[in-house]
């Protein structure tokens, strides 16, 4: 009886965890930027831009837009926005209901160099 028993709650609860994932990814209060992508809705938040492009940052996004935000590929997207030009290092992470928020380090816009230490006589 108690096989039974788990089997039905195991059975509900997958069931319960299946439709709530459905219901986020295709309910358009959290799609990026609405449903159809609208450009004057920017659900994208940007900290830490100095030297680097807010369009060529937000072009790493394009794909998602009127996707849901529980769709957005975290690790895809940090490692295309370390290959934009100043960008040494990125986080990107869900704000919910409606949001993905990305922050980075920028690379040095001086040339660093370590030159060995000169031994004099």
């Amino acid at each position: 009886m108690g096989v039974v028993i788990a089997t039905v709650v195991l059975v509900i609860s997958l069931y319960g965890w299946h439709q709530f994932e459905q219901f986020l990814i295709h309910d358009a209060r959290f799609a990026v930027n609405g449903p159809d992508g609208a450009e004057d809705a920017s659900a994208i938040k940007i900290q830490g831009a100095q030297h680097a492009s807010r369009r060529a940052i937000e072009a790493a996004f394009a794909d998602d837009m009127g996707q849901s935000l529980y769709m957005v590929p975290l690790d895809g997207r940090r490692a295309t926005l370390r290959t934009v030009d100043w960008v040494k290092d990125a986080t990107v992470m869900r704000l919910w209901p409606i949001a993905c928020w990305s922050e980075w380090r920028n690379a040095s816009p001086w040339p660093s160099s370590r030159f060995p230490a000169r031994v004099t006589d």
